[in-house]
């Protein structure tokens, strides 16, 4: 599906690919699908470029990625 392929382009900002996200989430809300926030915030952080892993490290470390809330 678009949530297992999406992944952020090195040159894409981080707000235009939560945008993208965001859509699909939506899409599959709104098709009856419910994608529990852990699992979107898990997809986040793999999906974001290489430049990103030493804060995304950091995150991992120091939270649960379970309870990471999604507010932006």
């Amino acid at each position: 599906t678009s949530f297992e392929e999406i992944k952020m382009d090195d040159d894409e900002t981080f707000d235009k690919f939560y945008a993208k996200l965001k859509d699909i989430v939506n899409l599959a809300f709104n098709l009856g699908k419910k994608i529990p926030e852990s699992k979107i915030a898990r997809k986040i952080l793999k999906s974001l470029p290489k430049w990103f892993h030493a804060k995304i490290t950091a995150i991992e470390e120091s939270k649960d990625t379970d309870t990471i809330p999604l507010t932006y």
